[in-house]
């Protein structure tokens, strides 16, 4: 190809990928000032164990990364499958913007399927890549240089690295008691700050393709006053509670949920995770005592910060409560205009290794933490819970409100990936 067409070629990608350019570098590229908690920042910490880079000129090298189907953001439920995968390529050293092409192998031949830019950590996401239906495909990622001359390559991966280990996609008219449990039936929880709430089966429902979760005005207390001591007199409630424990459980792997959370104040739907019982419980080992790993829970839209979070909770080694993480103002900020929690699905997902946790919403990473990586089984739990200290801002005239789950799913390494 003459140089003049190919500057020309790599003009027009620039040209396509510029208009995403802002929307995924701000991103990315939050700080644990603006709310975003994280202990490991460094390019680095983006590499997972076991991918290999693919050789390169000196001090040049590129690493291709593939994850399971965590994208799917949409204002009606869908099925999981419909998901495309999250492949994310990395180029050291960086080049902030810089073109980066996803090729796809077709027969002896490589096509472009799609274009992205780098961030500044030399991260270039591609959240909704679609595999030919049922089929494995395989991938690289090539960096442009400025000329429009491509540059380093990626190594080349397989999109079928993952293996699914749980799944529901509430396709029923009642819960799958095979997978789940209601949990915590009938019991208020004073040291969870829950005197005035409890949880119950009245507040779950499956139908339409999702299990909905209430939180509810218990109909066999109304009028009866709740007195709690720090947040005065307030209503009884029940709450919409469930979990895979005794179940199903896992160490390792990629959990996620396609949500839709409710708006109001008052309130707070989550999907995280405990551990299983058996685990020891040793102060400052949370590899062997495991953790509470909220992977996200929503606090309502007046909530300060956007009311989006994540935290980690274990035992530090005064044998104390250690917590990690916090709201993410970011995030909110770069919905798409007109969209909101509240409004149309998104996926949360959290990506657990030996040494690590990364948190993502639809495929773009929001949180990383080192910090409390169990080395234990844990069970899923879908929830949506009034606390007492919230509940003095709950609107009474929207309830009972609703937390909307449209699938569930956990992956695991397929044993030949290693």
């Amino acid at each position: 190809m003459r140089i003049a067409t190919r500057l020309v070629l790599a003009a027009v990608v620039i040209a396509v990928v510029a208009v995403w350019t802002p929307v995924l570098l701000n991103w990315r590229d939050g700080s644990a000032g603006d709310g975003m908690s994280s202990d490991e920042n460094t390019p680095a910490a983006r590499n997972a164990a076991g991918d290999t880079p693919r050789p390169g000129p000196a001090s040049r090298r590129g690493v291709l990364r593939i994850l399971p189907r965590v994208a799917q953001p949409g204002n009606t439920p869908a099925k999981a499958d419909a998901a495309g995968v999250l492949v994310t390529a990395r180029f050291t050293p960086a080049q902030k913007g810089g073109v980066v092409l996803l090729e796809q192998r077709r027969g002896s031949r490589w096509q472009v399927v799609s274009s992205a830019s780098q961030d500044g950590s030399g991260t270039a996401d591609f959240t909704d890549v679609a595999p030919p239906s049922g089929q494995a495909a395989v991938y690289r990622a090539t960096a442009l240089r400025p000329n429009g001359d491509r540059g380093v390559t990626t190594n080349a991966m397989s999109s079928n690295r993952w293996t699914l280990a749980f799944g529901d996609q509430f396709d029923g008219s009642t819960l799958d008691t095979s997978k789940w449990d209601y949990r915590a039936v009938g019991v208020y929880n004073p040291e969870g700050s829950r005197i005035c709430s409890k949880s119950d089966p009245r507040a779950v429902a499956v139908s339409g393709g999702t299990m909905e979760l209430k939180a509810m005005l218990d109909p066999e207390r109304i009028g009866q006053p709740c007195e709690t001591p720090k947040n005065g007199t307030l209503d009884y409630y029940l709450n919409g509670h469930v979990s895979t424990e005794g179940k199903f459980d896992f160490t390792h792997g990629v959990a996620a949920a396609r949500l839709k959370f409710p708006r109001s104040r008052g309130q707070h739907g989550s999907f995280w995770m405990q551990k299983a019982a058996g685990a020891a419980s040793i102060p400052g080992n949370p590899a062997k005592s495991g953790a509470e790993i909220d992977v996200v829970e929503y606090f309502g839209d007046s909530y300060p910060g956007g009311g989006l979070a994540s935290f980690l909770y274990y035992l530090n080694r005064a044998n104390e409560s250690e917590k990690v993480g916090g709201v993410w103002p970011k995030v909110t900020r770069q919905l798409p205009p007109g969209d909101a929690w509240w409004r149309s699905y998104h996926v949360f997902s959290v990506e657990w290794t030996p040494k690590k946790y990364i948190f993502r919403v639809d495929g773009r990473e929001m949180f990383h933490s080192k910090k409390g990586v169990s080395g234990v089984k844990q069970f899923l739990v879908l929830s949506l819970l009034t606390s007492d200290w919230e509940l003095p801002k709950i609107e009474k005239k929207s309830l009972p409100s609703t937390m909307n789950v449209d699938w569930v799913r956990v992956w695991q390494r397929s044993p030949s990936q290693g």
